[in-house]
């Protein structure tokens, strides 16, 4: 459907201020929303309506908030949660969504000996970069997503050293 924005959330953190991740979704779609109704209030385009959003649980635990912001245009976030390396499981499924949102964590980017940030890691780099999605990366998600550029390379420290070293 031409009018409805799919997206997806990689939720890295269940508590609050970062999570639960209901709420997290529910606050990316106002923020879009107001962006939306912003952008068309701008261009004096009309039948716009006041936010209104909804949840439901989806079988296979993974969250969807939807939102509508006029009578023909959607924004939906389906939530995964990189805590319990939840993914979709299939490139048709990667290729369902318009873009990729990666909140913030309580966790640090750095602590890739820890199996979910380094699961969330390569994903970015085997699954969102390799294929080119549109991604937004919000605190921890974005140091993750240039952290991300490093840290599967052995090398990278190596290298990283050694021109610190030349430089002085």
């Amino acid at each position: 459907d031409p009018h409805v924005l799919n997206l997806m959330m990689i939720c890295c953190e269940e508590q609050a201020p970062y999570g639960p991740a209901a709420d997290t979704a529910n606050m990316f779609l106002d923020l879009l929303g107001a962006a939306y109704e912003r952008y068309h209030s701008i261009c004096t385009l009309v039948n716009q309506t006041s936010p209104a959003a909804t949840a439901e649980e989806k079988p296979n635990s993974t969250q969807q908030q939807q939102q509508q912001y006029s009578k023909d245009y959607t924004i939906r976030i389906t939530v995964y949660h990189a805590q319990s390396m939840d993914y979709p499981k299939t490139t048709q499924a990667w290729n369902c969504y318009h873009g990729i949102i990666i909140p913030g964590s309580f966790s640090t980017a750095y602590d890739t000996h820890i199996e979910w940030i380094h699961r969330l890691m390569t994903v970015i780099q085997d699954e969102i970069h390799a294929n080119r999605r549109k991604t937004l990366g919000v605190c921890f998600g974005h140091q993750c997503f240039a952290h991300s550029f490093g840290f599967l390379d052995d090398d990278f420290r190596q290298r990283n050293n050694n021109n610190n070293n030349n430089n002085n």
